[in-house]
């Protein structure tokens, strides 16, 4: 239960840290279509990652097609796009936030990856999974860098 609160506690402190750090306001255009919104969030994964986006649409297509509409429209065509953040600091946050959950791996898989396709480095992301040692325990820091550990390894660098 404490880790389980710890978790929540690490995700809050990083995300108020970065918004106070950029003086950002995350502001929803509601004016924005779902169809704008989808559009947008296609760029924004093929940035991250140009095969992101087919294989969220192959891995759920015949189980939970809208699933992948809801992640595409809301967290990469909303959230993502909505941010005064730069694309590093999202990967950072969002790198920190899986290593405290703890069970999502193949998230944090593809974080990483992201985060290293636009131009993080190895041990920069090594640090911010580090960071979050303090109130989420061995356990998941260690699964965290192990999962870096074969990014880099698939990777070469």
């Amino acid at each position: 239960m404490v880790a389980q609160r710890c978790k929540y506690l690490i995700f809050g402190f990083v995300f108020l840290t970065f918004v106070q750090s950029a003086n950002a306001q995350v502001k929803i255009d509601s004016t924005q279509n779902n169809s704008n919104r989808y559009s947008i969030g296609i760029e924004n994964l093929n940035e991250l990652d140009k095969e992101a986006f087919q294989n969220i649409v192959d891995n759920l297509s015949e189980i939970a097609p809208e699933l992948s509409d809801y992640i595409v429209t809301f967290a990469y065509g909303n959230i993502y796009e909505n941010s005064h953040l730069s694309q590093k600091e999202k990967q950072l946050i969002t790198i920190s936030s899986l290593t405290t959950k703890g069970d999502a791996l193949p998230q944090l898989k593809f974080h990483i990856n992201a985060g290293l396709n636009i131009g993080l480095k190895p041990d920069e992301i090594k640090d911010a999974i580090l960071q979050t040692l303090p109130y989420v325990g061995f356990p998941e820091v260690l699964n965290a860098i192990l999962v870096l550990k074969s990014v880099a390894y698939e990777r070469k660098d």
